[in-house]
């Protein structure tokens, strides 16, 4: 065979085995991006949504009205004859407790998410049960929303969220619903090392707070400590479900000059329960 041949036949061998190749050096880096983008579709459809959001505690027995009486009877929808926002804080041992969404609410409707966590409406149908001191999120805000002329206490809003969930969720347990002057969530006072404070404007309650002359805390007469105003309306706490002023006998505004009738109490006012041990 002439060597033009023999180069000849060389090449076509060449050509064939090239066609007969498969181009890793393009599949692998093509498989390692293709599984990057699923990895990272997954995530955003399941991995975020699961993680993000906490289950909410089991209901409780929902029974308001025996409870608490006739002030607490189901009402349909929201009346604002009263609307006053109070912000309660709890920490235990520095560790804020949160307080769910949904507290004195029957059959609510999710209608959005603050922070991963469900923010609840009523549902168009009227089916929704509203107490007049309720939870729309988990900020802490409560919502004082009345038709009538009442005084809401603060060992009334426990109760209140006793009633509408079994126990609450703190530090990976399940703790009872509990709050006096020895006791928060089950975490009382056993030593002379324990401590228990409620705080209003960071310090103790002046008596005038309370019902009476008790010193009993769960008497803490809520509706003059509204935290949420016009001004602090678009930061948090307030942004989510409470932005506005507080309305004071069908009034809306803070009481002044050109607003006699207003709420006379101010707003900024804060209340703190503080255990440490």
């Amino acid at each position: 065979m002439s060597k033009k041949k023999s180069q000849d036949v060389s090449a076509r061998r060449r050509k064939m085995q090239q066609k007969g190749r498969v181009p890793w050096g393009y599949i692998v880096p093509a498989i390692v991006i293709l599984g990057v983008i699923i990895g990272l579709v997954y995530y955003e459809t399941t991995g975020a949504a699961t993680t993000s959001t906490i289950a909410l505690p089991p209901a409780g027995s929902h029974d308001y009205q025996t409870v608490l009486g006739l002030n607490f009877a189901c009402l349909s929808s929201e009346s604002y004859f009263l609307h006053i926002h109070p912000w309660l804080t709890i920490t235990i041992n520095g560790k804020n407790v949160t307080l769910p969404a949904g507290i004195g609410l029957t059959d609510p409707l999710e209608v959005a998410t603050y922070d991963g966590e469900p923010v609840y409406s009523g549902q168009s149908n009227g089916n929704t049960c509203f107490e007049p001191m309720h939870t729309h999120d988990d900020s802490g805000i409560i919502h004082i929303e009345s038709a009538t002329d009442t005084n809401y206490t603060l060992g009334e809003f426990f109760t209140d969220w006793s009633l509408t969930y079994s126990y609450a969720l703190f530090n990976d347990s399940q703790r009872p619903i509990v709050f006096n002057n020895t006791d928060i969530l089950g975490y009382q006072l056993n030593s002379s090392s324990d401590s228990l404070k409620l705080l209003v404007d960071g310090a103790a309650p002046p008596g005038s707070d309370f019902n009476g002359t008790s010193s009993n805390w769960g008497n803490l007469i809520l509706n003059k400590l509204d935290y949420c105003t016009a001004t602090n309306g678009s930061h948090p706490p307030c942004q989510e479900t409470a932005d506005g002023d507080p309305e004071w006998d069908g009034v809306v505004g803070l009481q002044n000059s050109t607003n006699p009738n207003g709420y006379p109490y101010g707003g900024g006012h804060t209340i703190v329960i503080e255990y440490t041990s």
